[in-house]
């Protein structure tokens, strides 16, 4: 009796005990429409899904729109997974991914916003079309070597930081990356030959580019709206920059053009309102309409002495552009060529021109005198600013257009000067004097800094700003302390430098204007680096000069 009661107690136990305990975490198998190994469709609710491991294919839209699993195991009896088989499963965090799997169709894990860890098997080849897109959870994951293709939209819209593109990727097509606006950095492997269409568009946090030496096809816009980008360097061996390449990379300062380029094509620069300069390549054939238009901070430009096609407002709107030359291959000055450029006053044509189109120098206000050359036999409408002295030969053709036009003329060897009494010749806005006289003597070009002395304590910023006149547009600008240990420079996208305090002494901000490797001018700011100091300096405007 003793016995039973024992065992009576003993059962009542472990019937307690099953009944508290957690229920299967795994699908039941009739859960599961299997087809000939085909999974055709998941029908459970279970959040932790095994996936049974007679399945040799997961078949199209297997789970999708699944909003319960959160994990996901897959057999390495899964060879191939279908279009959309996990597309917008909304839960999806994880998948355990075999090593058997040869094939993943397109959009399989496409919008699935909380997928943050997968694991693509080795024996894949491509990245299909919109594989990932959506999915904006996903910060890492690693390209398997075989690759050699990544499709359309494969990560579009995803949450990926960073990406190394193994070296048999070969083709990385249309919007591949676009919208990625987690994505700082980019790793290209020799091997890369083609870019598709807006492939890194919209990568808003992507810093810096660079191009191997095998790309030999890119297509239009691949980094437009890269709003983050400073600099991109771009491979010897290119020999056409596409449409739109850079457009509107407002923070990009600097690029690397190869020698090989001979063509920049429509709007590849445009509103890239960092960009101070560039160095153009000595084979460049053409730039074509709007490259440059709206790089409000363009200082000054060298076209090329092939250069024979420049395309309508090439240039337009960048109105920090002081100076240009045009080269004797160019036929024709385009219509609205450069527009709006307010602080042009340099313009150097050169014998060889035949026309001016509409509005090439509309409202460039600084440029008081142009020198047309006797080959111009065609002038647009309102080719030029009303303040701006034509100059030519006695008997040209711009002496009589500007007769008829109502501008003023005078003959190319009339030492007369063409500025207006009081004009303001400065280069910011008008508030800063940029004459280039000084005791009586003309100069080449000048430099300007702001801030005789200044005093700081460790931490602090200031700014200082640095302005050219003349032909200091054309040369290097080398803004360097003296000590960085105590502090340090950098330029802002503004022209301006700012110097932050790293530590207590004396150094100073050293300003060279060099010409190859002679320096034509140098000048200093004295900081004095200190704790517990309030921050103050003098202010100056101290001008020197060079030829």
């Amino acid at each position: 009796m003793k016995k039973y009661k024992l065992l009576t107690l003993v059962i009542g136990f472990v019937l307690a005990v099953s009944a508290f305990s957690a229920p299967p975490v795994f699908a039941a198998s009739s859960d599961f429409k299997i087809t000939n190994g085909v999974l055709t469709k998941y029908t459970g609710t279970d959040t932790t899904v095994k996936i049974p491991s007679t399945v040799t294919e997961i078949g199209a839209s297997a789970f999708s729109g699944n909003n319960r699993m959160t994990y996901v195991t897959i057999p390495d009896s899964v060879e191939t997974i279908a279009e959309k088989a996990f597309y917008d499963c909304g839960r999806l965090a994880s998948v355990s991914m075999p090593s058997s799997v040869e094939t993943i169709g397109t959009r399989a894990f496409a919008e699935c916003p909380k997928l943050n860890y997968i694991t693509l098997p080795k024996k894949l080849t491509e990245i299909s079309s919109g594989l990932f897109s959506g999915c904006t959870a996903l910060n890492d994951i690693t390209i398997p070597s075989n690759v050699t293709v990544i499709e359309d939209a494969a990560f579009y819209n995803s949450g990926i930081t960073s990406i190394s593109i193994p070296p048999d990727v070969n083709t990385i097509e249309e919007n591949a990356f676009s919208y990625c606006s987690k994505l700082t950095s980019v790793s290209f492997r020799s091997g890369l030959t083609t870019l598709g269409q807006e492939a890194f568009s919209y990568c808003k946090a992507l810093t810096s580019i660079s191009l191997p030496r095998t790309i030999s096809e890119m297509d239009d816009s691949v980094f437009s709206y890269c709003t983050a980008l400073t600099s991109a360097s771009l491979p010897d061996g290119m020999e056409e920059l596409p449409d739109k390449t850079f457009f509107n990379c407002t923070a990009l300062t600097s690029v690397s053009l190869p020698r090989s380029l001979y063509s920049i094509g429509e709007r590849a620069f445009y509103n890239c309102r960092a960009l101070t300069g560039i160095s153009l390549p000595s084979l460049l054939e053409e730039i074509k309409p709007e490259a440059f238009a709206y790089c409000v901070n363009l200082q000054s430009v060298k076209l090329p002495q092939y250069l024979s096609m420049l395309g309508e407002g090439a240039f337009s709107y960048c109105s920090r552009l002081q100076s240009v030359n045009i080269p004797a291959e160019l036929d024709t000055l385009e219509d609205d060529l450069f527009a709006y450029d307010q602080m042009l006053s340099s313009v150097t044509i050169e014998d060889g021109l035949r026309g001016i189109g509409d509005g090439v120098f509309y409202d460039c206000t600084k440029l008081y005198t142009l020198v047309v050359p006797d080959s111009v036999q065609d002038i647009g409408r309102s080719a030029f600013g009303d303040n701006t002295t034509l100059r030519g030969s006695s008997d040209s053709y711009v002496r009589a257009y500007a007769n008829s036009k109502g501008y003023t003329f005078k003959l190319k060897s009339d030492p007369s000067s063409d500025i207006p009494a009081g004009a303001n010749t400065g280069t910011d806005n008008g508030s800063t004097n940029t004459d280039l006289i000084y005791n009586g003597v003309q100069y080449a070009g000048s430099v300007m800094i702001d801030t005789n002395t200044y005093t700081m304590a460790p931490g602090n910023i200031y700014d200082i700003g640095v302005v050219l006149a003349g032909n200091a547009y054309t040369k290097t600008i080398n803004v360097y302390s003296s000590r960085t240990g105590i502090a340090t420079v950098q330029r802002l996208a503004n022209g301006n430098y700012r110097v932050t305090g790293k530590a207590p002494g004396t150094c100073y901000v050293v300003v060279d204007v060099l010409s190859g490797s002679t320096v034509l001018n140098h000048v200093s700011i004295r900081f004095d680096v200190a704790y517990n100091v309030t921050q103050h300096g003098q202010a100056a405007r101290n001008r020197s000069y060079f030829n």
